[in-house]
């Protein structure tokens, strides 16, 4: 199965662009560890291209796929522990958290609660997606998300995309309210309003869902080595700034730029561009 050209792709379900099947790969915590990092540069190589780019929605995509490896990409992420039992969840899970978390911090929580319970979460259009932001400094607030789980002046807050203000939350009832936000937005939306900021235009949010603003973003300090790639690079570019730079794991994120853990101080800071993206990232 592949997605229409301009559509999302995604791992099951990649999608025809000039240079073969296109497809996106969303890790849990948008965090790979080295050792699936280096398969999937193996994979890319293997299987496509050997190109990668980075999106907006801190999501790897692997190009120049051929029908005949597409099998041979789901059964090397499939080993990795990379890849969705189907379609339906793949679809589900789409969740951009503030790459700067840390092990069992609030954002972490919260991602997996909300991975625990992607049963409950509606079927949305492909490009819609949620957002944590609930780090000591709030990072995403120019990041495109629909449904948005941020950090207030007092607390947490969910958010509708498209309003000012949200919903005051508990760790404990954010997700409720979250999945509650995405049922509210797939009973409103139609083929020409798809994405909430959309809906929100037109159409009243309940009063619960309003109130209190979010704190403002600012930039945050972080332990982590970031390397600019502008937006693609080449598997043996990762391949040898994972080698060199000795990282225990990388952090994608949506600035098209990679966070680096445990990287030696001499890591370089930048990975050359390939060449122009013509499809949009």
């Amino acid at each position: 199965m592949t997605a229409p050209k301009g559509w999302c792709p995604s791992i099951w379900r990649p999608m025809p662009t000039e240079d073969g099947l296109l497809a996106r790969l969303r890790p849990h915590m948008n965090r790979l560890t080295a050792t699936q990092a280096l398969e999937i540069c193996d994979l890319a190589e293997t299987t496509g291209s050997g190109l990668l780019d980075l999106t907006n929605r801190a999501s790897l995509q692997l190009r120049g796929l051929r029908p005949d490896t597409h099998g041979t990409l789901l059964d090397g992420l499939r080993a990795l522990d990379l890849l969705d039992p189907n379609l339906d969840t793949e679809t589900r899970r789409s969740l951009l958290v503030t790459p700067f978390w840390q092990p069992n911090d609030m954002t972490h929580r919260l991602a997996t609660a909300f991975r625990d319970r992607l049963q409950d979460v509606p079927k949305l259009p492909a490009k819609c997606g949620t957002v944590i932001d609930t780090g000591p400094t709030p990072c995403l607030t120019d990041t495109p998300g629909d449904i948005r789980i941020e950090r207030s002046t007092t607390g947490l807050i969910v958010r509708a995309d498209g309003s000012p203000t949200g919903l005051p939350v508990t760790e404990d009832t954010a997700i409720d309210a979250a999945i509650n936000l995405a049922h509210w937005f797939n009973t409103h939306r139609t083929p020409d309003r798809r994405r909430m900021a959309h809906v929100v235009a037109h159409t009243p949010l309940p009063d619960t869902y309003t109130g209190t603003a979010p704190r403002p973003a600012t930039k945050p300090t972080h332990p982590f080595t970031e390397v600019s790639t502008n937006g693609r690079i080449t598997a043996a570019a990762l391949r040898d700034l994972l080698t060199t730079s000795r990282a225990t794991a990388l952090r994608l994120t949506p600035w098209r730029s990679l966070l680096l853990e445990n990287a030696a101080p001499n890591t370089p800071t930048a990975l050359p561009y390939v060449h122009t993206v013509t499809e949009p990232l």
